[in-house]
């Protein structure tokens, strides 16, 4: 009895703030969607321990009820991925406005949606930033026509290089403004789950066989980081392999002063990414090593080039040797003069 006075409690209650909701397209205050989502997990555990999950007029609330929820987290999640999108370190008071959603989702167990919305918004971002950098810097070079790769391909090593800084200043700190939300988040108890990606490709599977790989090898595990992080940074490094590879046959002819410049920066970049635990950087690594490969073995064959050249172009006449100068230089030989 007393059940079942709890349960008709909580069915007025949802019904008033059902009423009261509206609808999410006109109702955006944060009270209707607690009332909502929180009205319908304690009916429905209500419901279940009652034994009246077969009354047909509770199902029917409770139908009407999922369906306003559902609304109410995505109204709830779509607000705190642009809080979170807005943080900033120095602005603490507005930062802490993204909690009081953030609370509610995880105690309706509805964080998901927020971390899927937040997650693909990072990866996207990476995306756009490289293409939106390597666009404009293309366009410069006078090479845009053609699509990205024309253009990386006609500009000259300075522009590459312009290309390359600005992009990596942009996506280290879009990501360590990520690590800071992620941070934030979790100290003030809000753990977001692993996001589902919408364009995946590869990037936290990659990342997540990296680290596998580099435990089965005996090397040090890098630190954690939320996978959304691990899938943008991921991204970022295989896009900077691909701009490396479309240049690979100029930059195997750059001087060793220009090469060392990229490399350092390249490095650089490779190093912070994996310091802040983002991900490994392998692929970006490999691209480096290939391309330092070819460097040197073209220098090689330049250097035994102009050597062999400069031996043809000498004059060699056979001359009359002093005995003593002959007896030293055969000692030298044979290693007996070190004897």
């Amino acid at each position: 009895r007393d059940r079942l006075a709890e349960v008709m409690s909580l069915v007025d209650g949802l019904k008033r703030a059902l009423s009261d909701f509206g609808g999410v397209e006109r109702s955006h205050a944060l009270r209707d969607h607690v009332a909502v989502v929180e009205g319908l997990e304690r009916l429905s555990a209500n419901v279940s321990a009652s034994g009246l999950s077969s009354v047909p007029a509770l199902s029917d609330l409770r139908s009407r009820a999922e369906e306003m929820a559902d609304a109410s987290v995505a109204a709830m999640s779509r607000e705190l991925v642009d809080g979170l999108r807005e943080y900033s370190v120095t602005d603490v008071e507005a930062n802490f406005k993204v909690l009081p959603n953030a609370n509610v989702l995880k105690r309706a167990g509805r964080l998901q949606e927020a971390s899927d919305l937040y997650g693909n918004h990072l990866v996207s971002s990476v995306k756009l930033t490289v293409k939106a950098t390597v666009t404009e810097c293309a366009k410069d070079a006078g090479g845009s026509d053609g699509g990205i790769a024309k253009g990386v391909e006609a500009m000259d090593f300075g522009q590459f290089m312009g290309c390359l800084e600005m992009l990596f200043e942009q996506v280290l700190g879009g990501l360590s403004v990520a690590s800071n939300v992620y941070s934030f988040l979790g100290a003030n108890g809000i753990d977001m789950p692993p996001p589902n990606l919408e364009e995946r490709s590869g990037s936290a599977s990659s990342a997540s066989q990296q680290q596998q790989q580099q435990q089965q090898n005996g090397g040090p595990s890098p630190p954690s980081a939320p996978p959304a992080l691990s899938a943008a940074a991921s991204l970022a490094h295989r896009s900077v392999s691909e701009l490396l590879r479309i240049r690979a046959s100029p930059h195997s002819l750059l001087p060793l002063p220009s090469m060392k410049r990229l490399w350092d920066a390249c490095l650089a970049f490779t190093l912070e990414l994996e310091a802040h635990g983002f991900v490994r950087a392998w692929g970006l690594r490999s691209t480096l090593l290939s391309q330092a490969k070819a460097f040197m073995a073209r220098s090689h064959e330049g250097h035994m080039a102009g050597l062999v050249a400069t031996l043809d172009e000498e004059k060699w006449q056979q001359c009359r040797v002093p005995a003593e100068r002959q007896r030293s230089i055969d000692a030298l030989c044979s290693g007996k003069a070190v004897l």
